[in-house]
């Protein structure tokens, strides 16, 4: 995790194009911890640098920290986790539809027309250990 004064492994701003546009959260801004675990989820989904990940979480964890020294911690809205956790939810469902949709699924059972393309590659496999993950995220989620 990253400060003004110690930037982390990942800092955006000395990473930066001269004219690239970009938008700083302070930890004295209490939403900025939500911000930050939205981002993360986001890009879990999208499977990601993990060890990124995992900063962004840090940091996230670090600015909730300041916020609540501050005295701002309780500005954040009360529903603010329960939202994240739908639109978490919300995501997931969208890659499970995105993932049975490439395997064929018809009413939780895999097209074997639709599977034939996956029969003899890696790729069903894997789709399918991301489709019971994803099943097991959304069970968790609800």
């Amino acid at each position: 995790m990253g400060t003004k004064e110690n930037p982390g492994r990942f800092d955006c701003y000395e990473r930066a194009a001269p004219d690239e546009p970009m938008f700083v959260l302070l930890g004295r801004d209490p939403s900025a911890s939500l911000l930050v675990n939205l981002w993360a989820e986001l890009r879990e989904v999208a499977a990601e640098d993990p060890e990124k990940i995992a900063e962004a979480r840090d940091c996230a964890n670090a600015l909730a920290l300041y916020a609540t020294k501050l005295g701002k911690g309780d500005r954040v809205c009360a529903n603010a986790n329960a939202a994240l956790d739908e639109y978490r939810s919300t995501v997931l469902r969208l890659v499970l539809a995105h993932v049975e949709e490439e395997l064929g699924y018809d009413e939780g059972e895999p097209s074997t027309e639709r599977m034939g393309r996956w029969t003899f590659t890696a790729g069903a496999a894997a789709l399918s250990e991301l489709r019971d993950w994803l099943l097991a995220e959304i069970g968790g989620a609800e």
